[in-house]
Protein backbone atom coordinates (compact mmCIF):
# COMPACT_ATOMS: atom_id res chain seq x y z
CA UNK A 1 0.00 0.00 0.00
CA UNK A 2 1.31 3.42 -0.92
CA UNK A 3 2.28 5.74 1.98
CA UNK A 4 0.28 8.91 2.75
CA UNK A 5 2.98 10.26 5.10
CA UNK A 6 3.97 13.26 2.94
CA UNK A 7 0.37 14.42 2.78
CA UNK A 8 -0.20 14.32 6.56
CA UNK A 9 3.23 15.86 7.31
CA UNK A 10 2.19 18.83 5.18
CA UNK A 11 -1.13 19.12 7.02
CA UNK A 12 0.56 18.94 10.47
CA UNK A 13 3.12 21.57 9.54
CA UNK A 14 0.45 24.03 8.48
CA UNK A 15 -1.55 23.52 11.71
CA UNK A 16 1.49 23.93 14.00
CA UNK A 17 2.46 27.15 12.27
CA UNK A 18 -0.84 28.65 13.33
CA UNK A 19 -1.12 30.64 10.17
CA UNK A 20 -2.12 30.28 6.59
CA UNK A 21 -5.11 28.22 5.45
CA UNK A 22 -7.97 27.24 7.72
CA UNK A 23 -8.64 23.66 8.85
CA UNK A 24 -11.31 23.33 6.12
CA UNK A 25 -8.87 24.51 3.47
CA UNK A 26 -6.25 22.08 4.76
CA UNK A 27 -8.77 19.20 4.66
CA UNK A 28 -9.65 20.10 1.08
CA UNK A 29 -5.97 20.21 0.11
CA UNK A 30 -5.38 16.79 1.71
CA UNK A 31 -8.34 15.34 -0.21
CA UNK A 32 -6.98 16.77 -3.45
CA UNK A 33 -3.52 15.29 -2.77
CA UNK A 34 -5.02 11.86 -1.99
CA UNK A 35 -7.18 11.92 -5.09
CA UNK A 36 -4.22 12.92 -7.22
CA UNK A 37 -2.20 9.95 -5.87
CA UNK A 38 -4.89 7.28 -6.07
CA UNK A 39 -7.06 8.54 -8.94
CA UNK A 40 -4.72 10.03 -11.52
CA UNK A 41 -6.29 11.53 -14.63
CA UNK A 42 -6.20 8.85 -17.37
CA UNK A 43 -4.12 9.56 -20.44
CA UNK A 44 -6.46 10.44 -23.33
CA UNK A 45 -6.61 7.72 -25.99
CA UNK A 46 -5.97 8.71 -29.57
CA UNK A 47 -9.10 9.17 -31.68
CA UNK A 48 -9.52 6.47 -34.32
CA UNK A 49 -8.94 7.65 -37.86
CA UNK A 50 -12.25 7.45 -39.78
CA UNK A 51 -12.15 4.75 -42.47
CA UNK A 52 -13.61 5.51 -45.90
CA UNK A 53 -16.94 3.85 -46.63
CA UNK A 54 -16.83 1.32 -49.47
CA UNK A 55 -18.49 2.60 -52.62
CA UNK A 56 -21.50 0.38 -53.44
CA UNK A 57 -20.91 -1.54 -56.66
CA UNK A 58 -23.87 -1.60 -59.07
CA UNK A 59 -25.21 -5.01 -60.10
CA UNK A 60 -24.71 -5.79 -63.77
CA UNK A 61 -27.73 -4.78 -65.84
CA UNK A 62 -28.60 -7.75 -68.03
CA UNK A 63 -31.83 -6.40 -69.51
CA UNK A 64 -30.30 -5.70 -72.91
CA UNK A 65 -28.60 -9.11 -72.94
CA UNK A 66 -31.92 -10.79 -72.16
CA UNK A 67 -33.77 -8.81 -74.81
CA UNK A 68 -31.24 -9.86 -77.47
CA UNK A 69 -30.99 -13.52 -76.52
CA UNK A 70 -34.25 -14.87 -75.06
CA UNK A 71 -35.76 -15.46 -78.51
CA UNK A 72 -33.09 -18.11 -79.16
CA UNK A 73 -33.90 -20.06 -75.97
CA UNK A 74 -36.42 -22.93 -76.00
CA UNK A 75 -37.94 -25.52 -73.69
CA UNK A 76 -36.96 -29.11 -74.50
CA UNK A 77 -39.44 -31.79 -73.47
CA UNK A 78 -38.48 -35.46 -73.46
CA UNK A 79 -40.79 -38.23 -72.21
CA UNK A 80 -39.29 -38.14 -68.69
CA UNK A 81 -37.42 -34.85 -68.54
CA UNK A 82 -37.85 -31.11 -69.07
CA UNK A 83 -34.90 -28.89 -69.89
CA UNK A 84 -33.76 -25.84 -71.80
CA UNK A 85 -32.00 -25.49 -75.14
CA UNK A 86 -30.66 -22.72 -77.33
CA UNK A 87 -30.19 -22.18 -81.05
CA UNK A 88 -26.70 -22.93 -82.22
CA UNK A 89 -27.74 -21.76 -85.68
CA UNK A 90 -30.97 -21.94 -87.68
CA UNK A 91 -31.93 -25.63 -87.73
CA UNK A 92 -29.73 -26.72 -84.76
CA UNK A 93 -30.42 -26.67 -81.02
CA UNK A 94 -28.01 -27.45 -78.17
CA UNK A 95 -29.07 -28.92 -74.81
CA UNK A 96 -27.82 -31.40 -72.20
CA UNK A 97 -27.45 -35.10 -72.91
CA UNK A 98 -29.19 -35.90 -69.61
CA UNK A 99 -32.26 -34.02 -70.86
CA UNK A 100 -32.76 -36.09 -74.04
CA UNK A 101 -31.13 -39.30 -72.70
CA UNK A 102 -31.57 -42.11 -75.27
CA UNK A 103 -34.57 -40.61 -77.06
CA UNK A 104 -34.38 -40.21 -80.83
CA UNK A 105 -36.71 -37.20 -80.85
CA UNK A 106 -38.01 -34.58 -78.41
CA UNK A 107 -40.59 -31.80 -78.39
CA UNK A 108 -39.40 -28.19 -78.52
CA UNK A 109 -41.49 -25.29 -77.21
CA UNK A 110 -40.83 -21.63 -78.03
CA UNK A 111 -42.02 -18.50 -76.25
CA UNK A 112 -43.91 -17.42 -79.38
CA UNK A 113 -46.31 -20.31 -78.82
CA UNK A 114 -44.85 -22.60 -81.46
CA UNK A 115 -43.89 -26.17 -80.74
CA UNK A 116 -42.40 -28.83 -82.97
CA UNK A 117 -40.41 -32.06 -83.00
CA UNK A 118 -36.62 -32.07 -83.12
CA UNK A 119 -34.50 -35.12 -83.86
CA UNK A 120 -31.40 -35.98 -81.86
CA UNK A 121 -28.32 -35.92 -84.12
CA UNK A 122 -25.81 -37.13 -81.51
CA UNK A 123 -25.06 -36.96 -77.78
CA UNK A 124 -21.95 -36.61 -75.61
CA UNK A 125 -22.54 -38.26 -72.23
CA UNK A 126 -19.07 -37.29 -70.95
CA UNK A 127 -19.41 -33.53 -71.36
CA UNK A 128 -23.25 -33.73 -71.15
CA UNK A 129 -24.15 -32.16 -74.50
CA UNK A 130 -26.76 -33.07 -77.12
CA UNK A 131 -27.29 -31.63 -80.60
CA UNK A 132 -30.79 -31.51 -82.09
CA UNK A 133 -32.02 -30.81 -85.62
CA UNK A 134 -35.29 -29.10 -86.49
CA UNK A 135 -36.86 -27.48 -89.55
CA UNK A 136 -35.34 -23.99 -89.55
CA UNK A 137 -38.47 -22.60 -91.19
CA UNK A 138 -40.48 -23.27 -88.03
CA UNK A 139 -38.85 -20.38 -86.17
CA UNK A 140 -38.31 -16.82 -87.27
CA UNK A 141 -34.70 -15.70 -87.64
CA UNK A 142 -33.15 -14.60 -84.34
CA UNK A 143 -30.66 -11.70 -84.83
CA UNK A 144 -28.31 -12.82 -82.04
CA UNK A 145 -27.82 -16.34 -83.47
CA UNK A 146 -25.22 -17.71 -83.60
CA UNK A 147 -24.08 -16.58 -80.15
CA UNK A 148 -20.49 -15.47 -79.83
CA UNK A 149 -18.73 -17.87 -77.45
CA UNK A 150 -15.78 -17.12 -75.18
CA UNK A 151 -13.70 -19.15 -72.74
CA UNK A 152 -13.28 -17.72 -69.23
CA UNK A 153 -10.40 -18.41 -66.84
CA UNK A 154 -9.38 -17.67 -63.24
CA UNK A 155 -8.92 -13.98 -64.05
CA UNK A 156 -12.71 -13.75 -64.59
CA UNK A 157 -13.73 -15.17 -61.19
CA UNK A 158 -16.49 -12.93 -59.76
CA UNK A 159 -17.59 -12.03 -63.31
CA UNK A 160 -21.36 -11.36 -63.38
CA UNK A 161 -23.25 -13.99 -65.40
CA UNK A 162 -26.82 -14.50 -66.60
CA UNK A 163 -28.37 -17.97 -67.04
CA UNK A 164 -31.61 -18.41 -68.99
CA UNK A 165 -33.86 -21.40 -68.42
CA UNK A 166 -37.31 -22.89 -68.07
CA UNK A 167 -37.30 -23.74 -64.36
CA UNK A 168 -40.56 -23.49 -62.43
CA UNK A 169 -42.58 -24.04 -65.61
CA UNK A 170 -44.69 -27.13 -66.09
CA UNK A 171 -44.79 -28.96 -69.40
CA UNK A 172 -47.45 -27.35 -71.60
CA UNK A 173 -50.68 -29.24 -71.96
CA UNK A 174 -53.23 -29.22 -74.73
CA UNK A 175 -50.97 -27.23 -77.05
CA UNK A 176 -50.87 -24.18 -74.75
CA UNK A 177 -47.79 -21.96 -75.22
CA UNK A 178 -44.91 -21.67 -72.76
CA UNK A 179 -43.83 -18.42 -71.18
CA UNK A 180 -40.55 -16.64 -71.84
CA UNK A 181 -37.45 -18.22 -70.24
CA UNK A 182 -36.55 -17.09 -66.74
CA UNK A 183 -33.49 -14.91 -66.15
CA UNK A 184 -31.18 -15.98 -63.29
CA UNK A 185 -28.28 -13.65 -62.48
CA UNK A 186 -25.20 -14.40 -60.38
CA UNK A 187 -21.42 -14.52 -60.62
CA UNK A 188 -18.74 -16.94 -61.74
CA UNK A 189 -17.67 -18.42 -58.39
CA UNK A 190 -14.83 -20.61 -59.65
CA UNK A 191 -14.04 -23.88 -61.41
CA UNK A 192 -14.43 -27.54 -60.48
CA UNK A 193 -13.36 -30.86 -61.96
CA UNK A 194 -16.39 -33.14 -62.19
CA UNK A 195 -16.21 -36.91 -62.61
CA UNK A 196 -18.55 -37.80 -65.46
CA UNK A 197 -20.41 -41.08 -64.98
CA UNK A 198 -20.36 -43.81 -66.12
CA UNK A 199 -17.11 -43.12 -68.01
CA UNK A 200 -15.24 -41.82 -64.94
CA UNK A 201 -13.68 -39.04 -67.04
CA UNK A 202 -12.68 -35.74 -65.41
CA UNK A 203 -14.48 -32.79 -66.96
CA UNK A 204 -13.83 -29.13 -66.12
CA UNK A 205 -16.97 -27.18 -65.15
CA UNK A 206 -17.71 -23.60 -64.22
CA UNK A 207 -19.18 -23.01 -60.76
CA UNK A 208 -21.79 -20.24 -60.75
CA UNK A 209 -24.05 -18.94 -57.98
CA UNK A 210 -26.99 -18.03 -60.22
CA UNK A 211 -30.13 -19.74 -58.83
CA UNK A 212 -30.48 -22.87 -60.98
CA UNK A 213 -33.41 -25.27 -60.64
CA UNK A 214 -34.90 -28.27 -62.39
CA UNK A 215 -35.77 -27.29 -65.96
CA UNK A 216 -32.79 -24.93 -66.40
CA UNK A 217 -30.44 -27.70 -67.60
CA UNK A 218 -29.12 -26.88 -71.06
CA UNK A 219 -29.71 -23.14 -70.78
CA UNK A 220 -27.11 -20.63 -72.01
CA UNK A 221 -24.90 -18.66 -69.59
CA UNK A 222 -23.89 -15.15 -70.73
CA UNK A 223 -21.40 -12.56 -69.53
CA UNK A 224 -22.37 -8.84 -69.30
CA UNK A 225 -21.48 -8.37 -72.98
CA UNK A 226 -23.99 -11.03 -74.05
CA UNK A 227 -21.22 -13.48 -74.96
CA UNK A 228 -21.97 -17.13 -74.18
CA UNK A 229 -19.44 -18.43 -71.63
CA UNK A 230 -21.12 -21.71 -70.73
CA UNK A 231 -24.20 -23.90 -70.63
CA UNK A 232 -26.06 -24.89 -67.46
CA UNK A 233 -25.39 -28.49 -66.46
CA UNK A 234 -26.66 -29.18 -62.95
CA UNK A 235 -26.81 -28.13 -59.34
CA UNK A 236 -23.95 -29.18 -57.03
CA UNK A 237 -24.57 -32.30 -54.91
CA UNK A 238 -22.24 -32.98 -51.97
CA UNK A 239 -22.66 -35.87 -49.49
CA UNK A 240 -26.05 -36.53 -51.01
CA UNK A 241 -27.33 -33.00 -50.41
CA UNK A 242 -27.83 -30.13 -52.81
CA UNK A 243 -25.46 -27.21 -52.18
CA UNK A 244 -27.56 -24.06 -52.32
CA UNK A 245 -25.86 -21.25 -54.23
CA UNK A 246 -23.57 -23.45 -56.34
CA UNK A 247 -24.31 -24.86 -59.78
CA UNK A 248 -22.25 -26.34 -62.60
CA UNK A 249 -22.02 -25.05 -66.15
CA UNK A 250 -20.12 -26.47 -69.12
CA UNK A 251 -17.38 -24.02 -70.21
CA UNK A 252 -17.37 -22.68 -73.77
CA UNK A 253 -14.14 -24.50 -74.70
CA UNK A 254 -15.44 -27.94 -73.67
CA UNK A 255 -18.72 -27.11 -75.37
CA UNK A 256 -16.98 -26.18 -78.64
CA UNK A 257 -14.88 -29.37 -78.65
CA UNK A 258 -17.96 -31.51 -78.04
CA UNK A 259 -20.01 -29.78 -80.75
CA UNK A 260 -17.36 -30.54 -83.38
CA UNK A 261 -17.92 -34.26 -82.78
CA UNK A 262 -21.69 -33.96 -82.55
CA UNK A 263 -21.91 -32.12 -85.87
CA UNK A 264 -20.26 -35.17 -87.42
CA UNK A 265 -22.89 -37.39 -85.81
CA UNK A 266 -20.39 -38.93 -83.37
CA UNK A 267 -21.92 -39.92 -80.03
CA UNK A 268 -20.00 -41.13 -77.00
Amino acid sequence: MRSLAPVFVLAAALLLAGCGPSENDIARMVDERINARWNPTPTPQPTATPQPTATPQPMADFREVYARSHGAVVMVQAPKEIGTGWLLEPGLIVTNQHVVRDNAAVTVWHGTGRHFTATVIATDAIVDVALLRYDAGLLDAVPSVPFERRQVDAAQIALPVLALGYSAQRPPGGGSPVDLPHANAGILSGFATVISLPSGSDVLNLVIDAPIDHGDSGGPVFDPDGVLVGMVRSTVISAGERQIGSSYAIPARELNDSLERLRRGESR
